[in-house]
């Protein structure tokens, strides 16, 4: 085995015999001293090439590194280190406060005595070390974590310091990103919670007013009134939740199709007429009469601008002005909402459209809502190739929305059929199955003021021994039931029954896209999701039972 060149020592050895020729104790060099001179050229080459491969690693660290002398010059550093100081650590220049500034927990700066590499100077080990904000000569900030220790020689003797920098801008930004994000999830929860609680009130005084007041049928249905109106704000909030979950996770299914945008406006001020007459609102509509046509899905579109038209009630003081209108605009169709509300800071004009934001957030909030309206609506209209933007000449001025759509082709615009009121259907025998015995009461009342002979089950097992004694027309039956779900409850029914045209409607609280698919899959004929409609519930009943009878369904 060859023997092992320590170039230390070789080097050291040909350095003694170079000095004894200088001093001319040796006249010249033969022998094993040409060998060692050979050596000493081999120690050499080696030490260039151990010098060069500690230059490439400490290049290729992803930090700033360095080594000083005892007055904090540097005797060595890579090419991060380079950018970040001169030739001595910053405490050590002449003005370091003009790049570096580092703060106590105080907000106080701390002396550049105090920094790591003058204590590492003194001996002191740093770690884990001080934050700084580094400010680059444009002016640009960045933060920085920097550590130092002692360097000490072979014999232990404090010679300089070793210095380490690190960029942690990224760090800290997605630090600060965690924190706002977990401050708006707080402050989310809070008007969560405020939100869902207000229309609770009213609906506990409601019932109370209809069992105290004694035949008086005007009291009565005013508080029926009252009551549907807060149902219909539960409703909503609910329904926004869950709209934005789907379109965060990628679920949210558009039923697209060619549709006139005119008719969508139509249905959206009807959606927010009631807001908007309760702030006693003068509306001003501006629409074409020929269609504006689109490929979309006409219910998500209505509910886009409906959710513009409630924004701009909302944000009008009483007796306001609110606008909208439709035209077609080059390839495009425009849709524009505008008010003289409170308008809109510059600064908020692209932020009113994040998820949970309002303009009035936290303790000052007047205007309620989950700030859920505009981030919906922004994603309902890019869903379908749009886009959408705010405008507004600053606070107290008004703002105005402007929604651009896609022009369709000249195509026939067509409009899903829906059931006539004089199509009702009665007298059905039918069959509600719900765990929840006050739920699935309250639906068969309603069922039989519309004429039909309901039963009960409150479990999987007694709705199939029901069902074999009364032979049901129609079941509404809810899936998320202990034991036996709701899918396989289905599925018994349509075996025990295959010749039978019974029409199954799935009532649930679940109504994501594989939700539906898996009732489709069950011999479920609809899926609808909690609370139900009353007049939508018999306009189904009504469109599946003619769909579902003997002659189109092949029984």
């Amino acid at each position: 085995m060859a023997e092992q060149v320590d170039p230390r020592q070789r080097l050291a050895e040909a350095e003694a015999i170079l000095d004894a020729m200088r001093r001319g104790e040796v006249d010249a060099i033969v022998g094993s001293s040409q060998l060692m001179l050979v050596r000493m050229r081999e120690a050499e080459a080696a030490l260039r090439e151990s010098r060069e491969q500690f230059k490439a690693i400490i290049e290729q660290l992803p930090v700033g590194i360095g080594a000083t002398d005892s007055e904090g010059r540097f005797i060595i550093r890579n090419s991060l280190m380079r950018h970040a100081v001169l030739d001595f650590i910053p405490s050590r220049t002449a003005d370091p406060g003009t790049q570096w500034l580092s703060l106590d927990g105080h907000g106080q700066p701390v002396p550049e005595d105090q920094w790591p590499g003058a204590r590492a100077l003194r001996g002191e080990n740093t770690s884990p070390g001080m934050e700084f904000v580094y400010s680059e000569p444009d002016g640009t900030q960045s933060n920085r974590l920097v550590t130092a220790a002692p360097f000490r020689n072979s014999e232990g003797r404090l010679i300089g310091a070793i210095v380490v920098e690190q960029d942690i801008t990224a760090r800290k930004r997605a630090e600060a990103e965690l924190r706002l994000a977990d401050q708006r999830k707080d402050e989310f929860l809070a008007v969560l919670a405020h939100e869902l609680r207000n229309p609770l009130a009213p609906l506990r005084n409601g019932l109370e007013l209809m069992r105290i007041a004694n035949g008086d049928i005007a009291a009565s249905n005013e508080a029926r009134a009252m009551m549907e109106r807060q149902v219909g704000h539960l409703v909503r909030l609910i329904d926004d939740l869950l709209d934005t979950s789907r379109i965060a996770s990628g679920k949210l299914e558009l039923r697209k199709r060619p549709m006139d945008v005119v008719e969508a406006v139509g249905v959206a001020l009807e959606t927010s007429r009631p807001l908007l007459a309760s702030a006693q609102h003068e509306v001003r509509v501006r629409l074409p009469d020929e269609p504006l046509v689109v490929e979309g899905d006409p219910v998500r579109l209505a509910q886009v601008f409906s959710n513009l038209l409630n924004n701009a009630a909302r944000y009008t003081g009483a007796r306001g002005h609110v606008g909208i209108e439709a035209r077609v605009e080059g390839h495009e169709v425009m849709v524009a909402v505008e008010d003289d509300g409170r308008g809109i800071p510059e600064e908020m004009l692209e932020r009113v459209f994040e998820p949970f934001m309002q303009v009035d957030s936290g303790a000052t909030r007047m205007h309620g809502g989950l700030g859920l309206g505009l981030a919906l609506a922004r994603r309902l209209v890019e869903l379908h190739g749009g886009s959408i933007h705010a405008e507004s000449a600053g606070t107290g001025r008004g703002s105005r929305f402007v929604v651009r759509l896609p022009a369709a082709p000249d195509v026939l615009v067509s409009s899903p059929g829906s059931p006539d009121s004089g199509d009702r259907i009665e007298g059905l025998r039918t069959l509600v199955v719900d765990d929840n015995d006050d739920g699935a009461r309250s639906l068969a009342m309603l069922l039989e003021t519309m004429g039909h002979d309901v039963r009960v089950a409150n479990d999987g097992e007694s709705a199939l021994r029901t069902a074999t004694v009364s032979h049901p027309d129609l079941v509404i039956l809810d899936i998320g039931m202990p034991g036996m779900d709701g899918y396989e409850v289905a599925r018994r029914l349509r075996a025990a029954s295959a010749s039978s045209p019974m029409t199954i409607i799935a009532l649930s609280g679940y109504g994501q896209v594989a939700d539906r698919e898996r009732s489709r899959e069950a011999g479920i004929d609809a899926h609808v999701v909690k609370p139900l409609d009353p007049a939508a519930l018999e306009a189904l009943i009504a469109a599946l039972r003619a769909a579902t009878s003997p002659d189109t369904r092949g029984r």
